[in-house]
């Protein structure tokens, strides 16, 4: 074993000690997730295939203990490497840095990389990194806007506000690379399907020449303690040409993937969702006369409780507290729960399900509550007993029992789901009872025209219900996102832009775009 491989071993045994002093949510908040060995050196073997047998100028914007340097280090040989500089503001993982490498030649700065800048003249012809995946929300708000002004002057973007700090990284880095450098990052994959990620395609399409994206098997994850997927983007510092073509591969290993295709940069909108490269889906092309679910639906999310523990009660609860009917609103069962895809209603419009359940919801004062229906007074009472009038959403509602308005929908659609291989991540479900649902849900409502033509003939609603069950396997695939271990969430939006066409053919209706009208064929 050489020394190099020596003061490998001992920088993953240094690691794992500092590790085990953070929580895992430290971590989460800092966006901390160490590069494992085997992916740093397959990376590091891709990079030389594009280097070139140059020597290297290397930069680490987010350097950690060194995990790419000990493999540029094994993979190109000391001689190869000119310069070497490594950015870190963990004190504990730069001293790993310093203590292993130093003596390799990597200058490590204890310094925030989003605020440094680079000397005259000083330029690096090779970038790799693994940079924080601090979310948005985990920054302050006084850094943030530091940054924007940061990111403005260097490229002239105006970000997003809900920009997660690996792109300010990518964005920064741009005044460091060297003419036709690489850059290599390893990074979420969720920028290329969120609309802050629009700015990133921007980038990545304008700015610079982008050679390739490998996405991940979403259900492999990367990083054993967070729960991301992740893609690997290689670009090279000068400007695309027309006939720029990218390759996007997936699944297996960046050196041999399961699926590969080239996409030439003209396909490459922004605004459009990327994953669509990656996936085992094809790509689907709209047209300009395509309609859309949003055009003949109205999809809402369903309501948000702010405590489902306290809010959403069994029917035996709701006996033993003997609460009237006009207190309370059916609710459909989570996804999890409700075993069936068609949800029928009693005489009252109780869903007709093994367990019922109903939610608080009412404008009544407590003073009325409390002479009409003393087993609700009292719950309410031993709700402000434990503050849950005082938690975020109740606080902003009046009175705080009282649900977000929302009428029983035709329709649902389930917000997020796991696929495998014999069970798709979404479904719809057909409700024919008065329940409303929670935000596990999204919530289809038939617009007027669509509405006056079904609302009377369940063969209709019937027939409708069966094409969006068709839509599942493709159409909501290439609008959905999908998170680490094979997770996939929708949006309304995302939701709404789903073609529909085959869905009004089905029941003999026609649009007429210009009068926004459903007509019968």
């Amino acid at each position: 074993m050489n020394s190099i491989e020596l003061l490998e071993n001992d920088r993953l045994t240094k690691q794992d000690d500092i590790d085990s002093f953070k929580t895992l949510k430290e971590r989460n908040i800092l966006g901390q997730y160490a590069t494992p060995p085997s992916l740093a050196k397959e990376i590091a073997i891709y990079a030389s295939s594009l280097i070139n047998g140059n020597k290297v100028n290397f930069l680490e914007p987010a350097i950690g203990s060194g995990s790419f340097f000990s493999a540029i280090l094994k993979t190109f040989g000391v001689k190869k490497i000119n310069t070497a500089k490594g950015f870190e503001i963990d004190k504990g993982y730069a001293g790993i840095a310093i203590s292993n490498w130093s003596r390799y030649g990597l200058d490590v700065k204890l310094q925030d990389f989003t605020l440094a800048q680079p000397k005259q003249n000083e330029r690096y012809n090779l970038l790799i990194t693994n940079p924080p995946y601090s979310r948005h929300h985990h920054l302050d708000i006084t850094h943030k806007h530091k940054l924007k002004e940061i990111i403005r002057s260097i490229t002239g973007f105006n970000v997003s506000g809900l920009t997660s700090l690996y792109c300010y990284f990518i964005y920064c880095a741009h005044q460091w690379l060297d003419i036709d450098g690489i850059s290599i990052w390893l990074v979420p994959s969720d920028f290329m399907d969120i609309n802050y990620g629009i700015m990133l395609k921007k980038y990545l399409t304008e700015n610079v020449k982008l050679i390739r994206i490998h996405r991940f098997n979403p259900e492999d994850l990367q990083f054993a303690d967070a729960l991301v997927s992740s893609c690997i983007i290689v670009f090279q510092n000068k400007k695309p040409d027309k006939d720029t073509s990218v390759m996007f591969t997936s699944g297996g290993s960046l050196m041999v993937p399961h699926k590969t295709q080239t996409i030439s940069l003209d396909q490459l909108s922004p605004t459009r969702k990327w994953s669509h490269f990656s996936n085992n889906i094809s790509f689907i092309v709209r047209k300009d006369n395509d309609i859309l679910l949003s055009d003949i639906f109205d999809i809402r999310r369903g309501i948000a409780t702010g405590d489902n523990d306290y809010f959403i009660l069994t029917e035996d609860v709701v006996s033993s507290l003997n609460i009237r009917p006009t207190y309370l609103t059916p609710l459909l069962p989570s996804p999890r729960y409700l075993k069936c895809e068609i949800v029928n209603g009693d005489h009252s419009g109780y869903p007709i399900l093994k367990q019922r359940l109903f939610i608080i919801n009412t404008n009544e004062s407590l003073d009325a509550i409390k002479i009409d229906c003393p087993g609700l007074y009292n719950y309410l009472i031993s709700g402000e007993a434990k503050n849950i009038n005082n938690k975020y959403m109740p606080s902003r509602r009046h009175p705080w029992y009282k649900q977000e308005k929302r009428q029983p929908a035709l329709y649902l659609c389930t917000y997020m789901g796991r696929s495998s291989a014999n069970k798709e991540a979404f479904r719809f479900v057909w409700n024919k009872s008065k329940a409303i649902a929670t935000n596990t849900y999204l919530m289809l409502y038939p617009k007027e025209q669509l509405n006056k033509y079904i609302v009377d003939d369940l063969k209709k609603q019937e027939i409708i219900f069966n094409e969006l069950n068709k839509l599942v396997h493709r159409e909501l695939k290439s609008e959905c996102r999908t998170y680490g271990g094979g997770l996939h969430k929708i949006e309304p939006k995302e939701l709404g832009n789903v073609r529909a066409n085959h869905l009004l053919k089905s029941i003999d209706l026609k649009w007429s775009g210009k009068e926004t009208q459903l007509t019968i064929c």
